[in-house]
């Protein structure tokens, strides 16, 4: 699933990455990350992402909202309570029209891939979000 991005892409666009610890709290019963915490986490870094390069503004000026439709994961191995992980994302094809798609990898400090999402990104018109009437731009 996961392909890197060139290095003519990451002068476009760069990615982005977002370090910190497994918190007690996200542990489940089979004592490893919950999978809900995982889907936080990509809120969590898209949302620091997009502030970084200024798209919450423009965004704003625009009166569009950004909402995930779907997410493709794949777990590829356990996380634990306590360990140092970095979430990287990037946007897969910035010549593509919306929707657009962010590519999120976990790994620990070991290196090791922990998980590869993508997720189905549109962009809505905010002021009909608010009013209850959905509509996606193209």
């Amino acid at each position: 699933m996961y392909i890197a991005p060139s290095s003519e892409f990451e002068a476009l666009m760069p990615g982005f990455s977002w370090k910190f610890t497994v918190p007690a709290e996200v542990i489940d019963a089979y004592g490893h990350v919950n999978n809900v915490a995982y889907v936080q986490w990509m809120q969590d870094v898209a949302i620091r992402h997009t502030q970084s390069v200024g798209g919450d503004v423009v965004a704003d000026e625009a009166g569009i909202i950004w909402v995930v439709k779907s997410h493709e994961v794949e777990y590829l191995r356990q996380t634990f309570e306590g360990e140092a992980l970095r979430v990287e994302t990037f946007i897969e094809d910035t010549e593509r029209e919306l929707p657009f798609d962010d590519i999120f990898l976990l790994a620990s400090r070991m290196k090791r891939l922990l998980l590869v999402a993508v997720p189905n990104v549109s962009a809505l018109i905010k002021h009909l979000v608010v009013r209850g009437s959905f509509q996606r731009m193209s």
